[in-house]
């Protein structure tokens, strides 16, 4: 089976053979991704792409070169996968799945504008391509919320697709999925950026027809028959963040879990403003990432401001505004401090 008889260039090709796991047992491991960037910096750096790694002088050309620790027998086993991949790719295509590489129109800038070449080589999906840079909320939580956690992400779900602002979550059960759920059963638009299993969710009634009708996408970095797995359930919050303009933690424990990891990440790569629930009744975790420099966001908020958008844009404006008072007022106490000093 030719790989040329699916809708996917040379170059996506090789990126897939060099760095995709294919199937469930792999007799070679697939470049890291810092061993692709390797040989995707040296390729750009000799006017190459990476359909040209097919060639065996461009091969000669990466062995010769020296600074590239990749062994060449491995590219070469890597590559020989074409009949493998193939066979996989035909499944995947009649799920309704697709493939973007980094080198893609398609491809989020959002992500590549935040991470650089820390961005996945491929990203599968399913649905609506061009919500992946559309911006949005992106909503985070618990596995096990409660009552209270559930009525809020419902409710702020609910303004979202009132205000054509898209949900962006991780599909987790608990509050990710409530927040999907809840903004498709409005009529508004998600993209989901899974940790595993997306061959199975795209093909599931939850998300089917929202992604028909164009106002849903699901996306993840890993093999799309990959069940989940906690490590890459922490790797892939980092998407969540980078292609939302907000987010939103609903409920987080303290100094541990998925949620808290993303939070704090995302606080301190400063990629997106972060907004936490806060109520009578919150978590510790929530608490302590307000404490770490986190936006306060209540439903009273949003009364009072109007809508969403607003409420996001005054609260961030007044955190700059104490910012900066702050900062005066620092700047104040040491002007004092020297004149005392002198």
């Amino acid at each position: 089976m030719d790989l040329n008889n699916y809708i996917l260039s040379e170059d996506v090709q090789a990126i897939l053979l060099l760095t995709a796991n294919i199937g469930k047992k792999e007799s070679v491991q697939p470049l890291t991704l810092k061993e692709y960037n390797s040989i995707a910096k040296w390729l750009s750096e000799n006017n190459l792409h990476p359909k040209n790694i097919f060639d065996d002088n461009v091969l000669q050309g990466i062995k010769d070169s020296g600074h590239l620790k990749i062994d060449i027998d491995r590219i070469n086993r890597l590559l020989d996968r074409g009949g493998k991949l193939a066979l996989t790719l035909e499944k995947w295509f009649n799920q309704g799945l697709w493939i973007i590489s980094r080198i893609d129109e398609k491809y989020p800038g959002r992500i590549k504008k935040h991470l650089g070449n820390s961005s996945p080589p491929v990203l599968y999906g399913a649905g609506n391509k061009d919500l992946l840079d559309q911006g949005g909320l992106a909503v985070v939580g618990s596995r096990k919320p409660g009552e209270k956690a559930l009525q809020f992400t419902q409710r702020i779900s609910g303004l979202c697709a009132k205000e054509d602002i898209q949900i962006i979550s991780g599909g987790a059960k608990g509050i990710d999925r409530e927040a999907m759920i809840t903004v498709d059963s409005y009529g508004g638009a998600y993209t989901g950026v899974l940790a595993g299993g997306l061959a199975k969710e795209a093909l599931s009634g939850i998300y089917r027809n929202s992604m028909r009708d164009g106002r849903g996408v699901l996306i993840s970095p890993f093999n799309p028959d990959a069940g989940f797995n906690v490590g890459n359930a922490m790797s892939r919050n980092k998407y969540i963040y980078t292609l939302a303009d907000w987010a939103l933690v609903v409920s987080s424990s303290d100094n541990r879990g998925g949620t808290w990891a993303g939070a704090v990440e995302n606080i301190n790569k400063n990629w997106t403003p972060l907004f936490v629930r806060y109520d009578d009744n919150v978590s510790a975790g929530n608490t302590l990432l307000i404490e770490k420099g986190a936006h306060k966001l209540s439903l009273s908020d949003i009364e009072s401001h109007g809508t969403l958008r607003k409420t996001f844009e005054n609260i961030q404006r007044e955190g700059e505004k104490d910012a900066d008072d702050g900062k005066e007022r620092s700047d104040i106490q040491l002007t004092l401090f020297e004149e005392s000093v002198d």
